[in-house]
């Protein structure tokens, strides 16, 4: 058990396990953030469109995607499970609900649904927006009609925008380098 944790300058005395945790996940999330690339932060940023991505984590045993949903597909989805007018109480509870969505937004989580050779119907979940590359609707079209495997032959849209996700990220990642480097 940590006893004290030097955060932003002060000493905070820890109280236990579950603060330990969250404290380290928020320091996870900040540097997973600070690391985003410029496409990676559009998908964040970006509240009404509905977006598709592939996870490219090296080392992944098989191709993750992923079908982003938008605050207004999340507030649409959850309206449904209100009456048609809703009490005060349920007002704000609805309200509620859509600030904890934004909310994990701006820290980097989008909700939505993956899909992989292991979870073929999707998994709902929110996924860190730095596990994830964006692709057009066409190239996630052919992953789904290739049942999850982007090797397939009938996947040229995809094979292109990944080999092109690639490219930028192993060029972005070599920028990052040199740039540590320089600060050091």
């Amino acid at each position: 058990m940590i006893e004290h944790t030097d955060i932003g300058g002060g000493v905070h005395v820890s109280t236990g396990p579950f603060e330990e945790l969250m404290q380290d996940q928020s320091r996870r999330e900040k540097e997973a953030n600070a690391q985003l690339m410029p496409e990676q932060i559009a998908m964040r940023d970006s509240i009404d469109a509905h977006q598709y991505w592939i996870h490219l984590r090296p080392g992944l045993e098989f191709p993750i995607f992923g079908d982003a949903w938008s605050l207004k597909v999340q507030a649409e989805n959850d309206r449904q499970f209100y009456p048609s007018v809703m009490t005060k109480e349920e007002k704000a509870e609805y309200k509620d609900s859509r600030d904890a969505y934004a909310d994990s937004r701006q820290r980097g989580y989008i909700f939505g649904r993956a899909y992989s050779v292991v979870e073929p119907r999707g998994e709902l979940g929110s996924t860190h927006v730095a596990e994830m590359w964006p692709i057009s609707e066409a190239a996630f079209d052919e992953a789904t009609a290739a049942n999850w495997q982007p090797d397939s032959e009938n996947c040229p849209t995809l094979r292109k925008e990944l080999n092109n996700a690639k490219s930028i990220w192993a060029v972005r990642m070599q920028e990052r380098i040199k740039q540590q480097r320089k600060e050091k």
